[in-house]
């Protein structure tokens, strides 16, 4: 997920070169699932749907299924949660950790498909209540990490914005690419005329109407997102790797 690509737009009008898109990713992902899961599942071809039409409903996708999954943590304290992570503010250090580390993720705060440092909002607050957001270098998001580009001093608290996810959406886990691809599916189908939509097979269910594959779609995100959910109330969601002194 580290290869990003601009597309330059050629003017065939005037015979001149202009202006470059904005970033795409490139590679086997475009945020939690690839163009290819998509058509794969639902069954469209890029003559029903083009590609682009795709990618636009994946962003759409791909923000609902955080909504549905993550909780947004607003102004969490940082402060001593053990002896490994002891956040100490000292005017040397600079990793800290969430409190919401074991059992979750750092998760895509922005809804742009991926977890980086956009995704983690770091103030300190000094003894004058004065408000600074400071520049975070890196985030481990399974390990409930984050560190700073430089150390806070030992005068200020600290307090951090972020997602909490319950599985990985960063390598994005198997059940989060299936959800992101089934709620796709169902967006896309919203798109077509239904007159023109041509009869089909989900398995053995007969689809000739749009509703009828917009329903099918959604009724399976909606079971996947269920199983996100439970795993995360099971505590099953994540395999906890303890450190040397836990």
């Amino acid at each position: 997920m580290s290869n990003w690509y601009k597309v330059r737009f050629y003017d065939s009008t005037n015979d001149v070169w202009s202006s470059y898109s904005d970033p795409l990713q490139g590679g086997t992902f475009y945020g939690y699932c690839s163009i290819d899961d998509i058509r794969m599942i639902s069954g469209l071809t890029s003559s029903e749907v083009t590609d682009s039409q795709l990618y636009d409903l994946l962003e759409f996708a791909m923000a609902q299924l955080n909504s549905d999954i993550n909780v947004k943590i607003i102004r969490e304290k940082v402060e001593w949660i053990d002896d490994v992570r002891e956040n100490d503010i000292n005017g040397t250090n600079t990793t800290y950790y969430v409190k919401f580390w074991k059992d979750y993720y750092i998760g895509d705060l922005n809804n742009d498909g991926t977890v980086d440092t956009d995704d983690i909002i770091v103030y300190q607050v000094d003894a004058d209540d004065v408000e600074t957001q400071l520049t975070v270098s890196s985030v481990t998001p399974d390990e409930g990490k984050f560190v700073l580009a430089s150390a806070p001093d030992s005068s200020v608290e600290l307090y951090v914005t972020y997602a909490r996810a319950p599985l990985d959406e960063l390598t994005p886990h198997p059940l989060i690419k299936l959800a992101c691809a089934q709620l796709t599916s169902a967006l896309a189908f919203t798109r077509l005329d239904a007159k023109k939509l041509r009869s089909f097979r989900i398995g053995k269910v007969a689809v000739t109407k749009q509703s009828d594959a917009y329903n099918i779609f959604y009724n399976q995100y909606r079971r996947t997102v269920n199983e996100i959910n439970t795993l995360c109330e099971t505590g099953e969601g994540k395999i906890i790797v303890k450190k040397r002194g836990e």
